[in-house]
């Protein structure tokens, strides 16, 4: 399920200042620490400047500092408690901080004065979507139609909540309209890909969306074009099945080069994908930056180069037509889906946990495993070029059994593989010492999942890949 968020906050102000315009470009440009030192200074001067304090919410959150940007919310209602902002915000940080009824409070407050405020529909949409009301947030996407018919925004919404619900035919029509709306931007709107994964399947989304990748071949040094006499690897599986352990496993050897979620969730890879001048690039504002900046130092050495990324199925049609003429090594993890659904809910109930949304529970994870499951069995195990593998890697045995683990590198025929023996070991030990720990899966998950589960395509997806998933 693609994820959802309330929106930009739209302030309605008049002309900003000299100060908040350049302070907006280095938030776009992604300096953070730089907004954080003009910020500081403005506000010493202007402690109650809105724009300055909206800008302040908007740097906590993108440097993972939720609670800090639910007292500004706060700050914002006591300076200006006529006004929408502080309680949309204040709405915002509370649901992504997991408390619901406080959330609900504010909300409340905020309908009173300030019901047909776009804003407000978009928070009041949100928490609707979270407490999972979608027949209440499909009528707020009304809403936000009658009020804005010529943005595609609510029509997206109303996509997605008519798929969740089962009416695939309405949510097409919705579809449609938002690609009028969006007109050549559409194959490049994350939102927009999103719906179409979900409204259409995976296969019918490959026919519908442009296979143009985001990273085009161009960077700032100006390079462009392909890797030459390079082969590609990458991973693939839902969130939580383990598609990070896996790339971490790969990454041991030598000869490849394994970057984490390098490139954006819904978008395919090309040639390009991986020139360093665009990596140094990408990496600048990339959240795993670090781990990202180490691999890329392989690059120059490696035989193989690519990504670990969960569900890269979502596109991987266009993926592999792109490379069509590479070599391409494509892992894809599979995990039983009560564990998966174990993992996601239990990130989702964490109020520490600030990288995941808590829209993002059980049930969605159910959403996203039908999608995988359909998406293969109707692909079926044909269909794959000459040079191109799918190797499919059961979880549970893959971190703990030392002979599948080496294995997976016999597809790479990599010239390293005694080098890897030892690395292998304490890797297995590690993550089996980790695998003993797993904790038993709730009844009212299990409950859902014969509620909420593709059970035939669920099973379908079983016997082709040969590993269990109920």
């Amino acid at each position: 399920m693609a994820s959802e968020e309330a929106g930009t906050l739209e302030l309605g102000d008049a002309e900003p200042s000299a100060t908040i315009k350049q302070i907006k470009k280095l938030m776009e440009r992604r300096e953070l620490k730089e907004v954080r030192s003009e910020l500081d200074k403005l506000l010493k001067r202007e402690p109650q400047n809105r724009q300055a304090l909206c800008l302040a919410n908007e740097l906590n959150r993108a440097q993972g500092k939720r609670q800090a940007a639910l007292e500004i919310a706060k700050s914002l209602i006591r300076f200006y408690p006529d006004r929408p902002e502080g309680y949309v915000l204040t709405v915002q940080d509370l649901v992504a901080l997991k408390n619901f009824d406080q959330a609900a409070i504010y909300l409340d407050r905020l309908r009173q004065d300030h019901a047909d405020d776009i804003n407000v529909l978009r928070t009041s949409r949100e928490l609707e979507h979270v407490l999972g009301n979608r027949k209440a947030a499909f009528q707020i996407a009304e809403q936000l139609i009658a009020k804005r018919p010529h943005k595609a925004e609510g029509y997206l919404m109303a996509a997605r909540d008519l798929s969740v619900m089962g009416d695939n035919e309405r949510a097409k029509g919705f579809l449609r309209q938002s690609r009028l709306l969006l007109k050549e931007k559409a194959d490049k709107d994350s939102r927009y890909i999103g719906t179409v994964i979900q409204v259409y399947g995976i296969l019918g989304a490959a026919k519908i969306l442009s296979p143009i990748p985001h990273n085009k071949p161009v960077t700032k040094s100006g390079e462009g074009g392909a890797l030459s006499n390079r082969k590609f690897v990458f991973v693939s599986g839902t969130p939580r099945s383990g598609t990070t352990a896996l790339g971490h496993l790969l990454n041991l050897s030598d000869d490849v080069a394994m970057f984490t979620e390098l490139h954006g969730s819904k978008l395919p890879y090309n040639q390009a994908s991986f020139r360093k001048s665009f990596i140094d690039v990408t990496l600048e504002t990339h959240r795993r930056k670090k781990v990202n900046a180490e691999t890329r130092e392989k690059i120059k050495n490696a035989t193989y180069i690519g990504d670990k990324r969960p569900a890269l199925y979502s596109r991987l049609e266009h993926t592999l037509d792109l490379l069509k003429d590479e070599t391409v090594v494509v892992y894809h993890v599979v995990r039983s889906l009560p564990e998966v659904c174990q993992s996601y809910q239990a990130r989702a109930d964490n109020p520490d946990d600030r990288t995941w949304s808590v829209r993002r529970d059980h049930k969605e994870a159910i959403y996203e495993f039908n999608r995988m499951c359909r998406y293969f069995v109707e692909r079926g195990s044909g269909g794959i070029y000459p040079n191109h593998k799918i190797v499919f890697a059961p979880y549970k045995e893959v971190f703990t059994t030392f002979d599948l683990a080496m294995e997976l590198f016999d597809f790479l025929e990599l010239s390293d593989r005694e080098a890897l023996t030892e690395k292998v070991r304490v890797f297995i030990a590690k993550s089996s010492a980790i695998a003993a720990k797993e904790r038993s899966v709730s009844s009212e998950i299990m409950a859902s999942i014969e509620a909420l589960g593709d059970l035939d395509a669920i099973r379908g997806y079983e016997e082709l890949t040969g590993c269990r998933c109920l």
